[in-house]
């Protein structure tokens, strides 16, 4: 009998990359279609967080990765660190209010996550953006392991 796995369809890297991709780039074009067609995406963008934060209820550091990705995802702004840092604040209330970690603690793991799927190219650069705009707005994040 052989080992069953890699069976067809399982167990390859390209399935791994499709599954993790999959749901961000999902996000990603809805986040797109709403800021074009509808107004306000932040909005959407909200909701997705409180969804995200739902598939990991007893793991609040994971449920703070997943508000992370839902705040970084929205490559359609027209200045994205910004955004991501306002949309940092809102994931802070859903994180508070789900009983997890700050979100923008686990930026870093976050971006790795958004980076493997495809969605942002250069995540360190991006998440650097995004925490000089956390600091000057002071919204008492959390510092960078680089940050003195």
């Amino acid at each position: 009998m052989g080992r069953p796995w890699p069976r067809r369809g399982y167990g390859r890297a390209t399935d791994v990359v499709a599954a993790v991709a999959g749901p961000w780039n999902d996000l990603q074009a809805i986040l797109a279609t709403a800021r074009k067609d509808s107004g306000p995406v932040e909005t959407w963008q909200a909701t997705a967080m409180w969804g995200a934060s739902a598939l990991a209820p007893e793991d609040p550091s994971r449920m703070a990765v997943l508000i992370a990705g839902v705040c970084l995802a929205d490559s359609s702004s027209p200045d994205p660190a910004s955004h991501a840092a306002a949309m940092l604040r809102i994931g802070a209330d859903v994180a508070a209010q789900r009983k997890a970690r700050p979100p923008a603690d686990y930026l870093a793991q976050a971006g790795a996550e958004l980076a493997a799927a495809g969605v942002l190219a250069d995540p360190l650069f991006f998440i650097a953006q995004v925490r000089t705009h956390l600091h000057e707005e002071g919204h008492g994040e959390a510092p960078s392991p680089t940050t003195p």
